[in-house]
């Protein structure tokens, strides 16, 4: 659409009367008539930079905003506590203890204090939160976020996995993923799938075995070779693939409660006939076991 020369001066003097400014002899009323004079010396430069302004307060105006909420945002410096290889245990400023599982990360406000109790994980860590009725304690993940007052509970979020997992050791907790939501009572677990988006809960028959990471223990109690495989993927940072389907579902009970590594692990359920291994650098890869 083409506009005439006066519709473009209207258009120009309603922008600038909108934009805050400065006051006085330094005021857009003022200093334009100047600018006016030693811009504008010809029609067709002066209709160009007319436009060429218009244009650049419109985008002045919308940046602005932007600006603003950049500058908030940015002053809520944030700090990251990183597992890696290890095991770690941090105690936060309210008095929370945080115990990171293998290649977990922590990120918590460094203004962090106890009327905003909040923190970001991912990973695996449980938390022994403490009390305070007035401010719950919140713990965000990408798919899931879980709010408490004063309680233990373990929260699995590693990336790779295909489940978001909650489990409640003592106290209560309450656990929103979107717009579903569950109330934990001890004992139990949230499980919420990223592919399907159904959250569902369930009763842990050993809470503790469920924890036993935390004392660098493995204990799988009837579970399926996949999920062996990605509790050994998280700790070990590597990538433990299992194409046959029927040997994921399979399952297995083994206990590791000395430190063993990751080779001597494999090698033990290897020997126990469950599956066939092999490596190739940072994978490994199941397959059934040769009859």
């Amino acid at each position: 659409m083409k506009y005439s020369k006066d519709k473009w001066d209207r258009i120009l003097d309603k922008l600038i009367s909108s934009t805050r400014s400065p006051r006085g002899r330094f005021s857009a009323k003022a200093t334009y008539p100047l600018l006016e004079k030693k811009l504008f010396t010809n029609k067709p430069r002066r209709l160009f930079l007319r436009r060429s302004i218009a244009i650049a307060a419109a985008i002045a105006v919308f940046c602005i905003p932007a600006w603003w909420i950049y500058k908030h945002i940015a002053t809520e410096q944030t700090m990251h506590i990183d597992a890696l290889s290890e095991i770690k245990t941090v105690h936060l400023p309210d008095g929370t203890s945080v115990t990171l599982n293998h290649f977990s990360t922590l990120t918590l406000a460094k203004a962090f204090r106890k009327d905003k109790r909040e923190v970001i994980l991912d990973g695996e860590a449980y938390f022994e939160v403490a009390k305070d009725h007035k401010h719950p304690f919140t713990v965000k993940t990408r798919n899931m976020d879980v709010q408490v007052l004063g309680t233990h509970f373990d929260v699995n979020a590693y990336r790779r996995n295909a489940e978001v997992k909650t489990m409640l050791y003592e106290g209560s907790v309450a656990v929103k993923c979107n717009e579903k939501s569950a109330l934990l009572k001890p004992g139990e677990m949230a499980v919420y799938n990223k592919s399907n988006h159904i959250l569902r809960q369930k009763a842990i028959p050993d809470v503790s075995d469920y924890i036993s990471w935390i004392k660098g223990q493995y204990i799988f109690n009837n579970s399926s070779i996949n999920d062996v495989a990605v509790e050994l993927s998280n700790s070990f940072g590597v990538n433990i693939v299992i194409p046959d389907k029927h040997l994921q579902q399979f399952r297995i009970t083994a206990r590791f409660c000395h430190g063993e590594n990751l080779t001597t692990i494999l090698t033990i359920l290897h020997e126990a006939g469950y599956f066939e291994y092999s490596v190739d650098r940072n994978r490994i890869m199941l397959c059934p076991k040769v009859k």
